[in-house]
């Protein structure tokens, strides 16, 4: 699995927003660490003095899930329980 990458150039120019990015992914277990692992890669910037974000998953605010949760009340009304 690749993680995902929001650069706010990118973003600005073209409004694209998370993506998956980067290359030579390692997950190794850490022994100095007891039930913990590492996650190591190489991740390429494409734009000088940028602000990159990265995350494992996307990242949702709030409102949206609000916003899922309503939707899923009305389509799947046994399924969500208020």
């Amino acid at each position: 699995m690749r993680v995902l990458a929001c650069s706010h150039e990118q973003q600005r120019r073209d409004g694209e927003q998370w993506h998956r990015a980067g290359e030579n992914f390692e997950y190794k277990q850490d022994w100095g660490l007891p039930e913990c692992n590492r996650l190591s890669f190489t991740y390429e910037f494409q734009h000088a003095n940028d602000r990159v974000l990265m995350a494992y998953s996307f990242p949702y605010t709030l409102q949206e899930l609000t916003h899922y949760i309503g939707k899923l009340t009305t389509t799947h009304p046994k399924m969500v329980r208020r």
